[in-house]
């Protein structure tokens, strides 16, 4: 086996397991048995199981911030712009659903992974501003205190969105209940205008 295919199995591997039982419930005898190499083969290639950890992270943000900076489209209303947003986040959630997830559980236990994550925040930052200079031209409202938290709480949405359908995939869960009725055709529509205009949805027309 080549040792790039030797490194990518081991990572695949460790990306698995650290997303399904975290950093520390799986060991480097289960990532290796599931790359099917000698445990010792892990630190040919890491300094060490966090070294690993951060492998399995790092490469996969620098991706999904290249493939939204590329397919930001022109449109001339900024409810597209919102949109196209909120379709291109569910694809890269979907796509990287593993790497986000290790993001995430890791956050409050990790300083490197603190450290990784605020670096991403600060380059999506300049595709909000470009977001947000759009809507000034376009004479939208904007609004100028709190944005981040509020844009929080847009991706909060989508990523217990994403988990929840791979939750009803997985376990074959009924959503055949009056209370939950989540359309799919108009996800994306409808996420924008909660995005835009809050929970209530677009303002009725006098």
């Amino acid at each position: 086996m080549a040792e790039g295919q030797t490194r990518d199995r081991i990572i695949g591997a460790a990306r698995h397991l650290f997303s399904q039982k975290g950093f520390n419930g799986a060991t480097t005898a289960e990532i290796a048995g599931k790359a099917e190499v000698a445990e010792g083969t892990i630190y040919t290639y890491f300094s060490s199981k966090k070294a690993l950890l951060m492998e399995c992270v790092s490469p996969l943000l620098e991706e999904m911030l290249n493939d939204f900076e590329e397919h930001i489209p022109e449109s001339d209303s900024f409810r597209g712009l919102a949109v196209f947003s909120v379709e291109m986040r569910l694809r890269l959630y979907e796509k990287h659903h593993e790497t986000i997830r290790i993001m995430l559980n890791e956050l409050p236990y990790s300083a490197e992974m603190v450290d990784l994550f605020v670096s991403f925040l600060q380059k999506q930052s300049q595709e909000v501003a470009r977001y947000l200079a759009k809507a000034e031209k376009m004479e939208q409202i904007v609004r100028s205190r709190n944005y981040w938290l509020f844009g929080l709480g847009h991706v909060m949405s989508l990523w217990f969105y994403v988990n929840f359908m791979k939750m009803k995939e997985e376990t074959g869960l009924n959503l055949d209940y009056p209370f939950i009725n989540i359309s799919e055709e108009h996800l994306a529509a409808d996420l924008a205008d909660y995005f835009l205009y809050g929970i209530m949805g677009r303002p009725k027309k006098e």
